[in-house]
């Protein structure tokens, strides 16, 4: 695995590029995460990923599993397995807080409790949404990018490929607000990087870890 990670930068013309990611993973870690700096954060992955895709002709829907008929034909099938997938990284999160003592992370609970059914209700709602832009861009980076890059691009073996861009991803999390402690993110996003990225090697569709990453979070901000 060592001599794979260092013989990256080294092998093509991809290699080079490597150097964003390093790049957003520096400036998440090190710059304060107001929202401001977050959006701005987000568009030039989201604007660097397209990019991207279009200077080596990668196409989406092929390469990535994420057309609209792709979408569309199998949204039941990756919606079973994302499901499932989340519930079972849901248990073994759950079991982590519970044997930790970690304070809990619903948000939809406390709302309902102080502003009423509908304000819960809504921000239900806003959970769905925003953590479906959120993880699309995340997802379509991490693994359609980078993960996907390492396979095909560098000849990194997929399982070495699947845990770089899961310690890649943990790294980008650990200075998140989730658990309030920077070890305890980077452990758990990486967790759910691999679970991502083991997803998108399994089944060559990008929708489904979107979609298990989206149920998770909807499990941890409800229920956890």
């Amino acid at each position: 695995m060592r001599k794979e990670i260092f013989g990256i930068m080294a092998r093509n013309e991809v290699g080079k590029h490597i150097y964003f990611p390093i790049i957003v993973l520096m400036l998440s870690l090190f710059v304060p995460r107001s929202l401001s700096f977050s959006v701005a954060l987000y568009l030039a992955i989201l604007f660097y990923t397209l990019w991207y895709f279009g200077k080596f002709k990668l196409r989406v829907g092929k390469d990535i599993g994420i057309s609209r008929r792709a979408i569309a034909s199998g949204f039941r099938d990756d919606l079973w397995q994302a499901g499932f997938s989340a519930l079972s990284v849901g248990l073994v999160i759950a079991i982590f807080i519970y044997l930790f003592r970690i304070p809990a992370q619903s948000i939809v609970p406390a709302i309902i409790g102080t502003s009423g059914l509908v304000a819960g209700i809504l921000a239900f709602l806003m959970i769905i949404i925003i953590s479906l832009a959120i993880v699309s861009v995340e997802e379509l980076f991490w693994r359609g990018l980078v993960q996907h890059e390492l396979v095909e691009k560098m000849g990194v073996k997929p399982p070495t490929a699947i845990l770089l861009s899961a310690a890649l991803f943990g790294i980008w999390n650990a200075n998140g607000w989730f658990f309030g402690v920077v070890g305890l993110n980077l452990i758990f996003a990486s967790f759910v990087g691999a679970a991502a990225g083991w997803l998108l090697n399994k089944t060559e569709r990008l929708t489904v870890p979107i979609y298990m990453r989206v149920i998770l979070n909807v499990i941890i901000f409800t229920i956890m």
